[in-house]
């Protein structure tokens, strides 16, 4: 399952892509002037603007997955470490007599 949703994004990122550069290629003479607020008035085509915004909304979300996962790991490899000393602490209780269990 996990291939094919990869099948499936990597399907969409490339349907996206194109669909892009389709637009940039019909686009080229729109120019956007971009006003930065401590550098001059930069002019963008319009298609090239609107690709490199999708392009890095798709680099940081990987990024951002990336490290979800990454703490997901690390939060699983905590419930597991917590699990295996209940388990430990189980098996001490279970092996005590009614005498000796406090």
């Amino acid at each position: 399952m996990g291939k094919l949703k990869f099948f499936g994004i990597m399907a969409a990122v490339i349907l996206f892509g194109g669909a892009g550069a389709t637009f940039v290629k019909s686009n080229d003479s729109t120019l956007v002037a971009i006003d930065m607020l401590f550098a001059g008035p930069y002019a963008f085509p319009l298609g090239q603007l609107i690709l490199l915004s999708f392009f890095i909304g798709l680099v940081i979300g990987a990024l951002l997955c990336v490290a979800y996962v990454f703490i997901q790991s690390l939060e699983l490899r905590k419930a597991v470490k917590n699990a295996e000393n209940y388990k430990k602490q189980l098996d001490q209780l279970r092996s005590q007599t009614l005498k000796d269990a406090p």
